[in-house]
């Protein structure tokens, strides 16, 4: 029997087919792939150049800890550089409090190290289950506002204003009409049940910001 073979012997045990996790990957993949614009653009204010983020990300967001996860612990979860970590690192600890970079760093290290640390031995487990459920469903809830409010504001749909932070942008810009129409598209999409409708809408969207020369109407 072929490694193919027993890959699709192995899905079907597991109640899934190949086609549903190759969609399922490449909408997982162009979900996040959002995290390859956004951690340049604030790692890159300390003092890294926006290159060398956007690799570091590359590397410790797929080949490692990703594959891993599906290769040893059999489980279909990605794994990335969080957002809120860097958003504190840089406009938090060294924008806010004036902490030289590379002493930021290294107490960044150090607290890595100790996840690992903490997760090796199931406490990290231990303390997401004494979590109500309620909060974890509001974390969830909280990430895809954050998520949804970087692509409104880089489509222009959304600028910062003083005294209310946010304010509605010119609708009229070359970005947000394109953007608001995927927006519904994707909706129109989910709530008919369309298989893979996440995953239609951007490549639909990517498509077209690449024959218009806009990278700014891919932003999810």
């Amino acid at each position: 029997m072929s490694a193919l073979d027993r890959l699709v012997r192995a899905l079907s045990a597991a109640g899934t087919t190949v086609r549903t996790e190759v969609i399922a990957g490449l909408t997982t993949f162009l979900a996040m792939a959002y995290i390859l614009f956004v951690q340049p653009t604030v790692l890159a204010r300390p003092a890294w150049t926006a290159r060398a983020v956007l690799t570091a990300t590359c590397l410790t967001s797929g080949p490692s800890p990703t594959l891993l996860m599906g290769v040893l612990a059999e489980l279909s979860d990605r794994d990335r550089s969080g957002d809120g970590h860097n958003f504190f690192f840089t406009f938090t600890v060294v924008v806010a409090r004036g902490t030289p970079w590379p002493v930021a760093a290294r107490r960044r290290r150090d607290c890595r190290a100790a996840f690992v640390l903490v997760a090796a031995f199931g406490v990290r487990d231990r303390r997401a289950r004494a979590v109500p459920e309620p909060m974890r469903h509001a974390i969830g809830v909280g990430i895809g506002l954050l998520v949804t409010l970087i692509g409104l504001e880089w489509s222009g749909i959304i600028v910062q204003a003083p005294g209310t932070y946010v304010a509605l942008g010119r609708l009229s810009s070359s970005a947000s009409p394109p953007r608001a129409r995927n927006a519904r598209r994707l909706a129109i999409l989910m709530a008919r049940g369309v298989k893979g409708a996440l995953l239609i809408g951007m490549l639909i969207s990517t498509g077209a910001a690449l024959a218009l020369a806009s990278p700014n109407l891919t932003a999810c």
